[in-house]
């Protein structure tokens, strides 16, 4: 269990951008006091912490109600009331049930210091712990080290043990020297599947596997340290999957000394590891990395490296990322992107301005709004050959209004670009302005529904039934609920005419259609549809 200590009194941000990836472990440029990095996490786990909250102020301060980004976060108060120079714990449970790759969340308390609040924020990976490994550039690797032959390490960042090439012979990583060191080198044309100490279902990669881990056209390399040791993340561009390589160094031909994979010197680090391709008859192809670059080499038969395999399938490298469905359909591709936080750092780092992920941290991850000027439903993906699509967020409390770009790059969704401005919500003749009042003023609303109004639902049978409602009934729709209003519409989109909203919930059975025309006397609602199960 983690204790963090945090003062009232320091005002706590949080600004998280494009490249927050720079920012996975606990080195990060926020207050260690406001953020905690639980490091990586197995699937499903449940993760605790606790801070401690001390008032340094000369007056007592009262802890109001608690918010959190997720109801995967439960907290727990000791007092919520300090006195000055008092102490108190906040008890933080993370439930990572259902979630996947790297989740960030904050916690927000009111108080009545100057700041109104403070912020506490935590982060996680949660990687898949079990051997079906993850598909990189369209081919499955495991997601820890061979250890000795037939299993794998524990957890994705330990070193494993070294083989020298087309032997099934372990060696530690640990001892600086070791006896009876082989010199002679094991020869063949590659890695005999009788000599191969991957785990049943594994094999030791190919030269032709390990180039498509470096096209880092498609591919991303990052230098990180995850629990103490140094290596390289290798992730996939177009679905967020990645692997951790440890700096795991080697033991030398000759004589089976230990080389560089732990001392202060982190300049020194590096990893290599076996690919099960000859290069010539003394020497075979192995991948190499540092914290400056990586690449393939070929070296001495009777080297001891590392082994990460790959899947023993021969429809393994079919499964490209081209065929990887979420590019399919613009829908589908921001549900991901949405829910996933590893997701969106892949797919917003073409860009290298601020864009603040959190934005996605909240119940809007359980619908979205699409507005559109047809009056023509479209449902279906593949009609939709739009290659650009924006998003809007109306903050109502800041009068300030983000603009979110997202463009299909080689058949991939990106997000390319933000904008903030500022918004003027007295405009009524703006559809923005009047959609704002029609959502939170209830006699604003009545006038601008255009009585009798159409409206659409579903009967018992889950057949479509049509009525006409007069002034009598009453409609609530409170699209603002939070302060903020977010929808996507296409480039070509424009507020003259008319505006089809669609609210469509994300595999929770909403589905609503709103029609607005414009009269001579401002925006009205004509027509209603509520398809919601």
């Amino acid at each position: 269990m983690k204790t963090t200590t945090i003062l009232f009194g320091i005002i706590l941000l949080l600004l998280v951008s494009c490249n927050v990836h720079k920012h996975y472990t606990t080195r990060n440029d926020l207050s260690k006091s406001s953020f905690y990095d639980f490091g990586l996490s197995k699937k499903d786990e449940v993760l605790n912490t606790t801070f401690t909250l001390k008032n340094k102020f000369n007056y007592p301060i009262i802890l109001h109600q608690i918010e959190t980004s997720c109801k995967c976060i439960q907290t727990e108060l000791t007092k919520t009331r300090l006195n000055p120079k008092e102490s108190t714990e906040m008890k933080v449970k993370f439930n990572t049930k259902g979630l996947r790759g790297l989740q960030k969340k904050s916690i927000t308390i009111e108080t009545n210091a100057p700041s109104h609040y403070v912020q506490f924020f935590i982060q996680t990976e949660i990687i898949n712990e079990n051997e079906d490994g993850v598909i990189i550039n369209g081919v499955k690797w495991a997601t820890r080290n061979v250890d000795i032959p037939g299993q794998f390490t524990e957890n994705p960042e330990d070193l494993g043990m070294f083989y020298q090439w087309n032997r099934k012979f372990a060696w530690n990583s640990t001892d600086q020297n070791v006896t009876n060191w082989n010199g002679i080198s094991s020869y063949g044309d590659y890695w005999k599947k009788d000599n191969d100490p991957s785990p049943i279902g594994w094999r030791v990669p190919t030269k032709d596997e390990i180039e498509t881990l470096l096209d880092t056209n498609l591919v991303s390399q990052e230098w990180i340290n995850i629990n103490g040791r140094y290596g390289k993340r290798f992730t996939d561009k177009a679905t967020g999957n990645s692997i951790f390589l440890p700096a795991t160094g080697d033991r030398y031909y000759s004589d089976g000394s230990l080389r560089t994979h732990d001392i202060n010197d982190t300049t020194n680090y590096y990893g290599t590891y076996w690919s099960s391709s000859q290069f010539r008859a003394d020497h075979a192809y192995d991948l190499w990395f540092n914290n400056k670059g990586s690449g393939w080499h070929n070296n001495h038969l009777k080297y001891g490296r590392s082994i990460r395999p790959v899947i023993d399938s021969e429809d393994a490298m079919k499964q490209s990322y081209e065929t990887f469905e979420v590019d399919e359909c613009f829908d589908e591709f921001i549900s991901y992107f949405m829910t996933n936080g590893k997701f969106q750092i892949v797919r917003c780092g073409v860009i290298d301005e601020e864009s603040i992920l959190k934005l996605f941290e909240s119940d809007f991850i359980n619908y979205t709004y699409y507005f559109s000027n047809s009056f023509e439903k479209n449902e279906n993906c593949e009609e939709d050959i739009s290659n650009e699509k924006y998003l809007s967020i109306l903050n109502t409390t800041e009068n300030k209004k983000i603009i979110l770009s997202f463009k299909k790059i080689d058949g991939r969704w990106f997000l390319t670009n933000r904008k903030d401005l500022d918004f003027d919500y007295s405009n009524i003749e703006n559809f923005e302005t009047f959609f704002y009042r029609f959502s939170t003023d209830s006699s604003f609303r009545n006038k601008h529904i255009n009585y009798p109004l159409k409206y659409s639902d579903l009967d018992s049978d889950y057949e479509i039934k049509t009525d006409y409602l007069t002034s009598e009934n009453e409609l609530q729709f409170d699209f603002f609920e939070t302060n903020e209003f977010r929808y996507f519409y296409d480039n070509d989109f424009d507020y003259t005419k008319r505006v089809l909203i669609w609210l469509k919930g994300l595999e929770n059975g909403i589905s609503s259609y709103f029609y607005f025309e414009k009269f001579n006397d401002g925006w009205k609602l004509v027509e209603y549809e509520n398809y919601s199960m």
